[in-house]
């Protein structure tokens, strides 16, 4: 009998063995790292997402912070006996010492001006030519009747610069409650702009929409003709159906 043959095959088949569990081996090897690189990347990513929705949070509380501190300069002058009489006396002069004043003392409130309840403007801190803008639908609520309260509108088109703003308005009471004006502050994007502009994204950037998803403010793209350029991207549409959260998505290279 040979027995060295059979010695061989028994090797043979030793060593297939062998290079089979050894095969296996990194097989399971590089699943395993697959597998930690895959969650790394998944908590790197889970990280990433919500440092930004922490900076997101932020510049958002930071602009409603902002504007509801305007909206309470509003409401002081507001409250103010000899602004409110000279509201009621209709005096135009020292309306507009009072207009002028506030815009002094807070020049991003750009454009100052008064309306009656009805909505008619009547003075503004500046001389521009005579307006026909009403002021009412700034403080207008659910079915188009007045809700009489302090109100940030969306952008719209300034009727003298031609320019995108945003309007914050005030209704004016008298010391018995009565309704005797509206005093509303036109701000235009650009003032916006100047203290939104030094905000840096580590690895990225940001932009801001109004209720509308008309863009408040991006670095690159500015004036009426970019107000509708986000207006339909996947996250703007879902926040405007009252979405929250931190989707992911990848900016589109036509709207970059």
């Amino acid at each position: 009998m040979d027995y060295g043959l059979g010695s061989d095959e028994a090797a043979s088949r030793l060593a297939v063995v062998l290079w089979v569990v050894a095969a296996l081996l990194l097989v399971v090897v590089f699943v395993a790292a697959a597998l930690f690189f895959a969650r790394a990347i998944r908590v790197e990513e889970q990280e990433h997402l919500a440092q930004n929705d922490a900076i997101a949070r932020s510049v958002a509380a930071s602009i409603e912070a902002r504007e509801q501190g305007y909206l309470n300069v509003l409401r002081s002058y507001a409250g103010r006996f000899r602004f409110r009489e000279s509201i009621k006396r209709r005096d135009r002069t020292e309306a507009l010492t009072h207009l002028r004043q506030l815009h002094q003392s807070f020049p991003d409130l750009d454009r100052v001006f008064l309306a009656d309840p009805a909505g008619t403007v009547w003075r503004a801190s500046r001389n521009h030519r005579r307006t026909t803008a009403r002021a009412t639908p700034f403080v207008t609520g659910t079915g188009g009747e007045p809700s009489w309260q302090p109100y940030m509108s969306e952008i719209y088109e300034t009727a003298h610069e031609r320019k995108p703003a945003v309007a914050l308005a005030i209704p004016i009471r008298d010391v018995d409650g009565q309704i005797i004006g509206i005093i509303t502050s036109v701000q235009n994007l650009d003032t916006l702009r100047t203290w939104l502009a030094p905000i840096q994204i580590p690895g990225g950037d940001l932009f801001v929409v109004d209720r509308k998803g008309q863009l408040v403010f991006h670095r690159t793209r500015a004036g009426a003709d970019h107000l509708a350029d986000y207006v339909h991207i996947p996250v703007v549409r879902r926040l405007l159906e009252g979405h929250d959260g931190v989707p992911s998505w990848r900016i589109p290279s036509t709207v970059r």
